[in-house]
């Protein structure tokens, strides 16, 4: 290696003619520049002890040892270098342009922004050679890392367990993927799978040539669990309402959607906790649906179904107790649509049935209207009901007797009437000691027989067989009498007849004496006339004998010669008449009439102007009759045929006929033959008038 020290003049005048160690000429370009103007010969070159070599006319060689990397990301670059001689000076710079100073390995160089960068250096030996080429680096600064973009990722929150992820970068670079900190190169699209419930992150680093890393994260929430969705408030499981209010509660962030039946269609709810639905079909089943969707998409349905029945359960009484009834008890049973929930009432107080389709009372009140009613209630709140009333009768009816005689009867049978203050009352009869047995309302007492006391007992007996406790008793004794008196006007000019008057064409004149039965006969109208009795039937046995009494005067003799009728006792069978003779004035004609139709009379003389007592003793059938007058026996009337004289056992009618010449003032009717004036008091314990020449009851 040469020495850079030359001490030959030859050398002095070479470097004297080149640029000394201290005025260098800039390699790039060939601009001598006083490096150090006041000391060019500092190091050797100026020095004596230091003299060039004149010599040494080589430059030296400037080599870069450590130089930045063509692409950094530092702004700060090292850089060291030597020359091919040694102890040369070196003069640096950096950029493109601009001085160069001196400078020593290494070099720190720091550049002022991003981009290109240059840096220079050149040797100068202790000679002064200067290295015509610098060594140069050129190398570029880049700081800025990439902007990565991750354009396609997952929903968030999402319930795909799933993912694709698209990513890019504003500059060439290299990427890789970290999926919840698992990393991995990974160039665009990536995909992904088999992501739990949770928090998750994809994130993607890009790194440029320079080594600059620039990143961006994908951050979401699988969630594939349903939301939470709960009807909190209801209609009952049945009801007669025709509104459905519900209410419900979701799962924080979800949305909420309701259905009415339609499983396939959702709409808004109400609000966020409520649905109302109003005018839902009747007597049908109903289903509500809320639907709450949560972010991640997923969804959960809550339903409720319930029934709308507005129809009462229909209830059928089908066992009860008669009505009307003596029974203080009752039973019923009944049967009732549908399910329900039961109630029994007696009279408006509610209870308990006994099952569910029978109620029985031990005891319920009496002598009155009861009602038993049944009440279901379905489980809508629909009510259906029936009831039952019926009357409770334990009152016994009471009973009474009409009809009956006083004391003594003179009729050995007799017609009562029997009654009760319930009118559809039946009647039980005992006579005397007899049997107690059922009996009509109107009783046929017949062949009681004299001198013997009669006892009638009744109990009346209601439709629910009360019977009176206390019969209706009564009792008299049949002795034979008097059984039919009618006692006349003694106004005989004046009196009216008892009954009907008819005139000959038989036409009703009809009138009344002051209202009552009662009066003198008198006639004053024509010969064809006649007067009935009131509508009186006298009683008359088929086996006892009777006398008939008839008491008279003559109001003026007889002046014609016309047959006239004065009297007839006749009941529908048969009878006896009496007729004034046509040519006889003093006499009077009787004509007997058998219930079989035959017939026979006789003729009486009659006391001229004066009282008359007719009695005609009527005996047993078949029997001829007796006519008394004025106490005297004075005729027999023939029985042609062994007949009866009153076939049915009845006066039917007392027929008084037109007949101005005699005035009939009193009619008595006996059931016993007796012979007027001796047997008056014995028979019926009478008197005997002895003017009037009749025989009286007391």
């Amino acid at each position: 290696m040469k020495a850079c020290r030359i001490h030959s003049l030859f050398l002095l005048a070479a470097l004297i003619a080149v640029p000394a160690c201290g005025e260098v000429q800039n390699p790039n370009t060939n601009d001598g520049v006083d490096a150090d103007p006041g000391d060019q010969f500092d190091g050797g070159v100026g020095d004596p002890d230091a003299m060039p070599d004149p010599g040494d006319l080589d430059p030296p060689e400037t080599i870069l040892d450590d130089v930045p990397a063509s692409l950094v990301n530092t702004g700060s670059a090292t850089i060291s270098f030597h020359a091919s001689e040694a102890d040369c000076t070196f003069f640096c710079r950096q950029g493109e342009s601009g001085s160069f100073s001196d400078c020593s390995s290494p070099v720190t160089a720091n550049a002022v922004s991003d981009g290109p960068q240059m840096f220079a250096v050149y040797a100068v030996d202790p000679s002064g050679n200067v290295d015509p080429t610098p060594a140069t680096h050129a190398w570029v600064v880049d700081t800025v890392a990439p902007v990565v973009t991750i354009s396609i990722g997952p929903n968030n929150p999402t319930a795909d367990s799933s993912g694709t992820f698209g990513f890019s970068a504003n500059e060439t670079a290299t990427f890789e993927c970290v999926t919840d900190g698992s990393a991995s190169s990974c160039t665009s699209p990536v995909s992904k799978s088999g992501f739990a419930d949770g928090n998750h992150t994809f994130k993607v680093n890009a790194t440029d040539p320079a080594g600059n890393t620039g990143s961006a994260t994908w951050a979401w929430v699988v969630d594939a669990a349903a939301p939470s969705i709960t009807i909190t408030s209801k209609p009952p499981l049945w009801t007669n309402s025709r509104t459905g209010n519900f209410g419900f509660t979701a799962e924080a962030g979800a949305t909420v959607e309701c259905s009415m039946d339609d499983p396939t269609s959702y709409g808004p709810c109400d609000s966020s906790t409520s649905a109302l639905f109003t005018n839902l079909a009747a007597n049908t089943s109903h289903t509500f649906r809320v639907r709450a969707t949560d972010g991640a998409g997923n969804q959960a349905v809550a339903s409720y179904t319930w029934n709308i029945d507005t129809i009462a359960p229909t209830v059928t009484i089908l066992n009860k107790p008669n009505d009307p009834t003596n029974m203080t008890s009752a039973s019923f049973t009944f049967n009732v649509s549908e399910s329900a929930t039961l109630s029994c009432l007696l009279n408006g107080s509610s209870g308990a049935c006994d099952t569910s389709s029978s109620m029985t009372y031990a005891s319920v009140p009496t002598n009155q209207d009861d009602t038993f009613q049944v009440k279901a209630t379905d489980a809508a709140g629909n009510t259906g009901s029936a009831s039952y009333t019926w009357t409770v009768d334990t009152k016994p009816p009471d009973t009474t007797i009409t009809g009956a005689p006083n004391g003594t009867y003179p009729i050995d049978y007799i017609t009562l009437t029997l009654s009760a203050d319930d009118p559809n009352a039946t009647f039980r009869c005992q006579i005397n000691s007899g049997t107690v047995s059922s009996c009509s309302s109107t009783l046929n007492l017949t062949k009681l027989g004299y001198g013997s006391t009669v006892k009638v007992a009744a109990w009346a007996v209601d439709a629910l067989q009360n019977v009176d406790p206390t019969p209706a008793v009564v009792s008299w004794t049949n002795t034979p009498g008097l059984i039919l008196h009618y006692k006349l006007d003694s106004d005989l000019r004046n009196a009216s007849p008892l009954g009907s008057v008819h005139d000959g064409s038989g036409t009703n004149i009809g009138f009344t004496v002051n209202g009552k039965i009662g009066g003198a006969v008198t006639f004053k109208g024509n010969k064809s006339s006649y007067a009935t009795m009131p509508d009186t039937v006298v009683p008359m046995s088929n086996d006892d004998a009777y006398t008939l009494s008839l008491w008279m005067t003559e109001a003026k003799p007889q002046t014609d010669t016309e047959q006239r009728f004065l009297f007839s006792f006749e009941d529908l069978g048969g009878g006896i008449s009496a007729y004034r003779q046509n040519s006889q004035k003093n006499e009077l004609f009787f004509h007997l009439t058998t219930d079989t139709g035959k017939t026979n009379g006789t003729t009486i003389q009659l006391v001229p102007d004066g009282f008359m007592n007719l009695i005609f003793e009527c005996p047993a059938a078949g029997k001829d009759v007796t006519v008394y007058l004025n106490g005297n026996a004075v005729a027999t009337i023939r029985n042609p045929d062994g007949g009866r004289v009153f076939s049915v056992g009845q006066l039917k009618a007392l027929v008084l006929g037109m007949n101005s010449v005699f005035v009939v003032d009193d009619v008595r009717v006996y059931n016993k033959v007796f012979d007027g004036k001796g047997k008056c008091t014995e028979i019926i314990g009478g008197t005997w008038d002895p003017v009037k020449l009749a025989c009286f009851a007391p």
